[in-house]
């Protein structure tokens, strides 16, 4: 009698145990997921943020609990979207020397608590204001849903990193398609 009792207190150690070692799986956004690398999206040469951007602020990230779910935090972000501008042909090679500043605030990442398919929808305020007139060119919120599928990663942990990525990755692509054709203040 009492090796059974110890056989199922093993079992459900183990059990605890293995829970336990899923849950603290969860693992922050990468960078390189978020960047946008989409060529048609580059900067024309008639846009004057060309070459001409670079990134003042960015808030609204919150710091991964490897014990809870995955989130983005504001260096990734800032990371993503600083990478994202290079490869668009907005980024200023030298900062000190932009014309304009970039503001995003990652106002609402709304996720699933469970599911297979996991959709996160992501809200960042963008605000383009050129740095010596203090003129606002843009601002406002772009809103995307992005679905990480149980075909993209049957870990439900890993699925919500990737929907997170993909959504913040597809904000910026919004916000990018945006600003593409603003050729003055409006």
């Amino acid at each position: 009698m009492l090796i059974g009792h110890m056989k199922n207190a093993i079992k459900i150690a183990f059990s605890i145990f293995a829970l336990a070692s899923l849950i603290a799986c969860a693992s922050p956004a990468e960078v390189q997921n978020m960047v946008v690398r989409d060529t048609s999206l580059m900067a024309p040469g008639t846009s004057p943020f060309a070459g001409n951007l670079m990134i003042s602020e960015v808030r609204g990230g919150e710091a991964t609990n490897p014990l809870w779910t995955s989130e983005v935090d504001n260096e990734s972000f800032r990371g993503a979207l600083q990478q994202s501008l290079l490869s668009t042909g907005y980024l200023s090679a030298d900062p000190a020397k932009a014309t304009f500043s970039v503001e995003a605030e990652l106002s609402d990442l709304d996720q699933p608590i469970f599911g297979l398919d996991l959709t996160v929808r992501s809200l960042i305020r963008y605000r383009i204001q050129n740095q010596s007139t203090i003129d606002v060119w843009f601002d406002e919120p772009v809103i995307v849903s992005y679905t990480a599928t149980f075909g993209d990663a049957a870990i439900a942990i890993k699925r919500l990193r990737l929907a997170n990525e993909g959504s913040i990755r597809l904000n910026i692509e919004s916000f990018l398609r945006k600003i593409k054709n603003i050729t003055k203040k409006p």
